[in-house]
């Protein structure tokens, strides 16, 4: 996953944070909150998950966020920011589906509740235009699909 910086059309590439697997992105980095996200290194795959959706959702060397856990995440922020797109890919599962919400002050704003189908077996990550402007919070929830490759089951994206 890489998301745009608020206020910036930069991608947030996460290659700077550890990519083992286990290391949390901290709240504030690029400015955000990021609850339940961990960088993993898809290029080297050091924890040799191949073969996995990690091998095609690399944007930027090396490192991809993802879904600790297989469970929902969230980026927010103590200020708006605008979410325009974002690099979706699933990691264990063809046919996942991922409901993207968009919140300002808890309230769900136009867009709400679109869901994308991401499959583990594509060669390419999913390029997902959001256009949510004025938001304080995004989520995303993983659900259903069928397994990809042998390593594991989870709804991790």
């Amino acid at each position: 996953m890489a998301v745009a910086a608020p206020l910036s059309a930069t991608i947030i590439g996460f290659d700077d944070l550890d990519g083992s697997g286990n290391q949390a992105i901290p709240n504030g980095y690029a400015g955000l909150n990021w609850n339940n996200f961990y960088t993993y290194d898809a290029t080297n795959d050091p924890a040799h998950l191949s073969p996995s959706g990690y091998d095609f959702s690399v944007i930027s060397p090396n490192n991809v966020a993802f879904n600790g856990g297989a469970n929902p995440v969230t980026v927010s922020s103590n200020t708006i920011f605008n979410l325009n797109s974002v690099y979706l890919h699933s990691v264990w599962r063809d046919g996942l589906q991922v409901q993207v919400i968009g919140f300002r002050a808890g309230v769900p704003v136009p867009g709400d509740g679109q869901t994308f189908t991401l499959n583990a077996s594509a060669t390419t990550p999913s390029l997902i235009t959001l256009d949510y402007v004025g938001v304080d919070s995004v989520q995303f929830i993983p659900s259903g699909g069928t397994q990809y490759g042998p390593a594991s089951t989870g709804t991790t994206l």
